[in-house]
């Protein structure tokens, strides 16, 4: 019941205007995933035939439909990045934000988790992709999201951390 409590009271807090301290706390999370977003387009950039050959191989898609995908997954984090800078603006809606962008990255780790699987357990496949493509591809790809995932939470826990430890009335 306390779980349940505390977390309401986390909500409530993050529809009310903040003290300027919150940013502080959040600011080193937030700079690491600009961070991280801007070195992701920049491996997008260098390395941008593979991935869109490699994600299209995975996911059963021809090339445009693979770096039509990849863009738009990529679009959506620099949205999340702009929802976020506009969190620091309003000064408000922190945890809200890093909770729901959480759970979309949850949701497409697991969604891509489920079509390597695929690839991995039809051996013939997996042979191909890694004569193709080799491992760093789908390893750096990984660790990029997985990366985003545990900023997005630390920075969710940072405010959950903050707000708790408001005075309640």
């Amino acid at each position: 019941m306390g779980l349940f409590h505390d977390l309401i009271w986390v909500f409530r807090c993050d529809l009310q205007s903040s003290a300027n301290d919150l940013r502080l706390t959040l600011l080193p999370a937030l700079i690491a995933i600009l961070v991280l977003i801007l070195s992701g387009g920049a491996l997008l950039v260098a390395f941008e035939d593979e991935f869109v050959r490699g994600y299209a191989f995975v996911h059963g898609q021809d090339d445009d439909e693979a770096r039509a995908t990849i863009e738009l997954r990529y679009v959506r984090a620099l949205v999340g990045l702009g929802v976020l800078a506009v969190c620091l603006v309003v000064n408000r809606y922190y945890f809200t934000v890093l909770s729901l962008l959480a759970l979309f990255v949850t949701i497409s780790i697991v969604s891509d988790y489920f079509s390597s699987v695929q690839v991995q357990y039809s051996e013939s496949r997996f042979e191909e992709y890694l004569q193709r493509y080799g491992v760093e591809l789908w390893a750096v790809s990984v660790v990029m999201r997985l990366s985003f995932l545990g900023l997005l939470l630390w920075a969710a826990n940072d405010v959950r951390t903050y707000h708790l430890s408001r005075p309640r009335w």
